[in-house]
């Protein structure tokens, strides 16, 4: 039986594609929520959705839909081969070649309500007894299961079934008048063989929050040092890492044009993409390659750009073997306790509230659920505080990295010292 991928790509060739290829996704989410500290609701999501590529005479367009009745298919095939037509024809335009057939699996098929509900009743309980301060804003805990299919005119055949649980708690602490700025954290996991308390960050950010309902400035202007929480790092290896796609490459404007095999961070850093070893692991790549794990940077030193194949072709230079995310930051020899006392003046920065850096690396934003540190201890909790500075430069002069680290199931990361960024 003709799978419907494989369906659309025939038709998108019989419209006039010269290539194709099609992705089918589909999901089921179930979802409890709380409310007012109780379990509130359970229900069933589903979402399907198709993603169509032609290439037309060297003109590339991408559509997508989620009514697969053969009329919308129809029309949904009609209007990417005239979005193709009608686009500036560009000869690094491609699709991938073929791999042979390949199908995945991870995870869980189905989801173990009774589990679910046990652990979640389990983590109210245990934030009522341990953290009564905290007050929790939204909880969010669902299991997905994700169906993913990808065929294109070369004989690519790619799919994966992908299930796993995910915990998301956003809050903040009461006391009297007094209320902490509210904070959030994700956790993900293929099993609940430990309590939602134990995982993640939740335990370190609670007792946090409930520290923080009174706060206070800087008291005046430094350049100093700044320690990335493993909740914050994300913040800025997101932005770093942006540098090495196909934008910044292709334009010739990225902070690291040019520099593979070149130390472009301290030492202390070694960053791995790792699309296989997350709790919903990505098996193949957007653009319908098996993805490989794979190290960017290794003890500063940058071994790999992110460039898809278009971004390949654009620039002459390598393919990435993932879609880039999934970050594993290698731990480092220092005990956190110790970078801590290494500080004369600087901020624990928790949380970072701010935009994108600029081309260059320049960034500044608020540092959110923060601390203070003055003569190598947290002296108090931050009101709205002021960092900015270079990305690339602080990154560059980067002091340490924590021997801890926190698995988020998304993610891998220790703390972090940067130095060199200005404080108010």
């Amino acid at each position: 039986m003709e799978r419907i991928q494989e369906r659309v790509t025939r038709e998108l060739l019989g419209a006039g594609a010269d290539h194709a290829a099609v992705r089918w996704t589909e999901s089921e989410k179930q979802e409890l929520n709380v409310e007012w500290d109780e379990v509130s609701l359970l229900r069933t999501t589903r979402d399907r959705s198709l993603q169509l590529v032609a290439l037309v005479g060297g003109r590339r367009a991408t559509v997508g839909c989620n009514d697969t009745t053969d009329e919308a298919l129809q029309r949904s095939v009609a209007a990417t081969i005239e979005a193709a037509r009608g686009s500036n024809p560009d000869e690094a335009n491609a699709i991938a070649e073929a791999s042979g057939p390949r199908s995945f699996e991870s995870g869980a098929t189905s989801a173990d309500l009774d589990a679910m509900h046990d652990r979640l009743v389990e983590f109210l309980e245990w934030r009522r007894t341990e953290h009564p301060r905290v007050n929790l804003r939204g909880v969010n805990f669902h299991f997905q299961r994700t169906h993913t299919a990808l065929s294109n005119s070369n004989g690519v055949d790619l799919s994966s079934s992908v299930g796993g649980y995910t915990f998301v708690a956003v809050f903040s602490s009461r006391q009297g008048a007094d209320v902490s700025s509210f904070n959030y954290s994700v956790w993900e996991g293929r099993s609940l063989d430990r309590p939602l308390a134990e995982v993640g960050s939740f335990d370190r950010l609670f007792r946090q929050s409930a520290d923080q309902l009174q706060t206070q400035g800087v008291p005046e202007k430094f350049v100093g040092d700044v320690i990335l929480t493993p909740d914050s790092l994300p913040s800025f290896l997101e932005p770093a890492t942006s540098y090495l796609r196909d934008g910044a490459l292709i334009s010739g404007t990225s902070v690291y044009q040019d520099r593979l095999g070149e130390q472009i961070t301290a030492p202390v850093i070694t960053l791995h993409s790792a699309p296989l070893s997350m709790a919903s692991p990505r098996f193949f790549t957007e653009d319908g390659f098996v993805a490989e794990d794979s190290t960017l940077i290794d003890r500063g030193v940058l071994c790999s750009y992110l460039l898809s194949l278009y971004g390949a072709n654009k620039t002459g230079l390598t393919r990435a073997v993932n879609d880039g995310g999934s970050h594993k930051v290698a731990a480092g020899d220092v005990a956190l306790q110790d970078m801590i006392a290494s500080v004369e003046r600087g901020v624990l920065l928790c949380r970072f509230s701010g935009g994108r850096p600029s081309g260059n690396g320049d960034l500044s934003g608020i540092a959110k659920n923060s601390y203070y540190i003055e003569n190598g201890r947290l002296s108090f909790p931050l009101s709205e505080t002021m960092v900015s500075g270079n990305l690339v430069a602080a990154l560059a002069q980067a002091a340490a990295v924590s021997r801890e680290r926190v698995d988020f199931g998304w993610g891998h990361y220790p703390w972090v010292q940067l130095r060199g960024l200005t404080i108010s």
